[in-house]
């Protein structure tokens, strides 16, 4: 009896060991892959992202930071576009991707043609500093992380094809003969042509959606710029980062007051430290440090609600920041005081320091800094509010019709006429019974103050 018992004991000791060793394996399992270690066979068998710009049939790896190790440390020269799904250069960008991709097909695996999205592995593209899109980098199995080249995106898909293949024929003489630009590899000239729009002539639009407003994009929009795209920026320049972070603790509307507080908090850091440069890193740890304390946006929904795109692709940031920027125009022109003359408006400033800075679409902030430098610069407030829609008409004149534009919300002159009438004058001219339709500035302010007033921008129920 004895030994039976002793005998049971073992078996049970055994068992609880060899569940102890495999508990053990799943822990270690799940702590690597949680550091971004993660075992896989091949790199082109990963799942696509869901707001990739690609699809599998593109010969474009899908890239994120799951698998980034592969592409620095395995046999292959890559060729990497760091991209954000929802940037309008970068949705241009990709009939150029594709056909760089297409053209290198013959030189796989040799060869291999990647794209990775920012905006959901914001860490890699911090961690190989990236702090616009789109950004081109090729990697090659012998290179230290210093000797990776960074490619002109403005490059024709001939350009990148020969770059990749002669710095194969660098690694394989005897394999490779120099390279040839093919043919087949150029692109399709563009759609449409960019247009300026004048900020005071008057182009109709006879009817649109209703212009609405929700504080999810608001703080969406606040979200997104502060834990994904600012920390983008190998250092930051916390003078800017000040004023951008100062004109939303004092003009956010309906600003919660967790959110406030990590506002005040994450602006106040710098200075207390007396830093007038921080890493992206220091940024970025100190922002989830922050967030764990105060919980700022635990209130926020999880999908956009009228900046919401029929894509993923479509809409999203862009819009949320555009519904940010005129919703702190207006919260500063509610109470109007004329200021001293010359001073600079702290709203329309922060603006654009944020765009000059931070905006990670560089060809977007090019557009908005060249359209904001041929126009007067804002004193008052409500000359803010007009000067911000000067700019986005500006832009969406300059988009319509664009690859970027979400065919369910196309670009108009903004407001339309079925949603503002009393925006838009008319006059006739007495001879030739001309008819010439201009924007009402005075009644455009007073709409678009009522669009973003703070009463009138819809929240979650409480």
């Amino acid at each position: 009896l004895l030994d039976s018992l002793l005998q049971e004991n073992k078996m049970k000791t055994m068992y609880l060991s060899s569940n102890h060793l495999l508990f053990s394996m799943v822990i270690w399992l799940s702590i690597i892959s949680s550091k971004g270690y993660y075992i896989v066979d091949e790199v082109d068998s990963m799942p696509f992202d869901p707001k990739s710009l690609y699809s599998p049939s593109d010969n474009v790896v899908e890239v994120t930071e799951r698998n980034m190790t592969e592409v620095t440390y395995g046999d292959s020269i890559w060729l990497l576009e760091f991209y954000n799904h929802w940037c309008g250069h970068c949705k241009r960008f990709v009939p150029t991707w594709i056909s760089v991709a297409n053209s290198l097909q013959e030189s796989a695996p040799n060869v291999k043609v990647g794209a990775l999205n920012c905006a959901t592995s914001s860490s890699t593209c911090q961690m190989y500093q990236v702090s616009s899109t789109p950004t081109i980098k090729m990697f090659n199995p012998r290179a230290t992380a210093s000797q990776w080249q960074e490619l002109n995106p403005n490059s024709s898909p001939s350009e990148f094809s020969a770059i990749a293949m002669n710095e194969l024929r660098n690694y394989y003489p005897e394999s490779y003969p120099p390279y040839r630009f093919p043919r087949d590899t150029t692109i399709p000239p563009p759609t449409f042509i960019p247009t300026e729009t004048s900020t005071s002539a008057y182009t109709p639009v006879v009817s649109s959606k209703p212009d609405k407003v929700h504080q999810d994009d608001i703080e969406k929009a606040i979200h997104y710029s502060i834990t994904k795209e600012i920390p983008m920026n190998s250092q930051i320049d916390t003078r800017a980062l000040y004023q951008y972070l100062e004109a939303l603790i004092k003009f956010t509307p309906n600003l919660r007051e967790s959110t406030k507080s990590f506002l005040i908090s994450l602006r106040e850091w710098p200075q207390i430290m007396g830093f007038g440069i921080v890493t992206g890193k220091q940024f970025k740890d100190k922002v989830e440090e922050l967030d764990q304390f105060y919980k700022p946006f635990a209130g926020t929904g999880k999908d956009y609600v009228y900046c919401k795109g029929s894509d993923s692709k479509y809409r999203g940031y862009p819009c949320s920041l555009w519904t940010l920027f005129h919703s702190l125009t207006v919260s500063a022109a509610r109470d109007f005081v004329e200021p001293p003359y010359g001073v600079v408006n702290p709203v329309a400033n922060a603006i654009r320091v944020y765009v000059e800075n931070f905006f990670s679409c560089r060809d977007c902030a090019n557009h908005f800094i060249i359209a904001a430098n041929s126009i007067p610069y804002p004193n008052t407030d409500n000359d803010a509010v007009f000067w911000l829609w000067t700019l986005h008409n500006r832009a969406n004149g300059r988009l319509a019709k664009d690859i970027s534009e979400d065919p369910e919300y196309p670009k108009i002159q903004w407001p339309s006429t079925d949603n503002c009438p009393d925006c838009v004058n008319e006059s006739i001219d007495i001879f030739s019974g001309t008819v010439t339709k201009m924007w009402n500035v005075p009644m455009l302010i007073n709409y678009i103050k009522e669009i973003y007033s703070e009463s009138n921008i819809e929240q979650n129920d409480l």
